[in-house]
């Protein structure tokens, strides 16, 4: 099974416990997402048309990349490789996770968010330097196991 991890190393704010490279300034997103691109091109020979089943969104956070951004790179992905997907994943922060979004992501293909929620004690958070709370975690977990919830997997 063929698939395709994308890196965004880019975050709002610097969690302690974090060792990937990241940056917090958020000026160079549109350079990376075309050089990303650029890279994809480069290496659209790689898989030696293998369908590409899985898609992956990693960071940093993938889940700051806009709807304009998000779209270039599926559908650089789409054309430069056979695609077959049967799962397309975003890293995601609990802060993030507005109607909007989840809206926005559902329309273009996400189905299955990872999110970064690396505690439920308050404590834990603060010393992990999070931008959300517990209470805020508990929230959306239960709004995204609502029946009217945008039907994603969570992991």
């Amino acid at each position: 099974m063929a698939g395709i991890y994308i890196h965004i190393p880019f975050c709002r704010q610097a969690c302690h416990y974090c060792d990937f490279h990241f940056s917090t300034n958020l000026r160079q997103v549109d350079q990376l997402v075309l050089a990303i691109g650029k890279e994809l091109e480069m290496r659209k020979d790689y898989l030696k048309n293998q369908a590409v089943e899985t898609v992956y969104f990693g960071g940093g956070t993938p889940s700051l990349l806009s709807e304009r951004q998000l779209h270039f790179l599926m559908e650089k992905v789409r054309k430069l490789f056979p695609s077959d997907w049967k799962e397309v994943t975003l890293e995601a922060n609990p802060d993030d996770l507005s109607e909007e979004n989840l809206s926005m992501w559902k329309e273009l293909g996400v189905d299955r968010l990872s999110l970064g929620i690396q505690s439920f004690q308050e404590e834990v958070l603060q010393f992990y330097n999070r931008a959300h709370t517990a209470i805020e975690a508990w929230r959306l977990l239960r709004k995204a196991e609502m029946p009217d919830s945008k039907s994603f997997r969570l992991i």
